[in-house]
C-alpha cells in the first residue's frame, strides 16, 4: 500500500470517527457524565497536541504580531460583550435573546447538535493542524 493511498485511508477513518463520536455526543442528554466525557475528552485531545513540546517554541518568531492587527479582534470581543450585557439585563427577556438563548434555540434538535458538535471537532482539528504546521 502507498503512502498516499494509507493517508487517505487514515484521514477517512478520521473523519469516519469524528462523525461517530459527535452522533453520540449529540444523543445525551445536556449537562450530564456522559455529555461531560464526550466533550472533555476531544478538548483534552487538542490540549495535549497544542501543549506538545518543540524545538519551534525556543525560536524567536518569524513576524512579530503587531498590535494594530490585534485591534479589530479586541474591538468585535468588545462590542460582543457590550452586546450581551445588554441583553441580558433588558426586559422583557424573551424580547432580548442573549448568545446561549440564541445557541439553545439552534441547538434544540439532534441534527442540529450533531452539525454544531462537527463544526466544533472540525475548528478544534483546524488549531491542531495549524500549530502543527508551525512546528514543522
Amino acid at each position: 500500500m502507498t503512502r498516499v493511498r494509507r493517508r487517505q485511508l487514515l484521514i477517512a477513518a478520521a473523519l469516519l470517527a469524528a462523525a461517530i463520536w459527535a452522533w453520540f455526543g449529540s444523543g445525551v442528554r445536556t449537562f450530564t457524565r456522559p455529555a461531560e466525557v464526550l466533550t472533555f475528552v476531544p478538548g483534552l485531545v487538542v490540549l495535549v497536541l497544542t501543549l506538545r513540546p518543540s524545538a519551534e517554541l525556543h525560536r524567536p518568531p518569524k513576524t512579530a504580531l503587531r498590535r494594530t492587527s490585534a485591534l479589530p479582534w479586541v474591538g468585535l470581543a468588545g462590542l460582543i460583550l457590550v452586546w450581551e450585557l445588554t441583553e441580558l439585563f433588558s426586559q422583557p427577556r424573551a424580547g432580548h435573546p442573549t448568545m446561549s438563548s440564541i445557541s439553545n434555540a439552534l441547538l434544540s434538535t439532534r441534527v442540529t447538535r450533531f452539525l454544531g458538535y462537527l463544526v466544533w471537532l472540525a475548528v478544534g482539528w483546524m488549531l491542531v493542524r495549524d500549530l502543527g504546521r508551525r512546528h514543522e
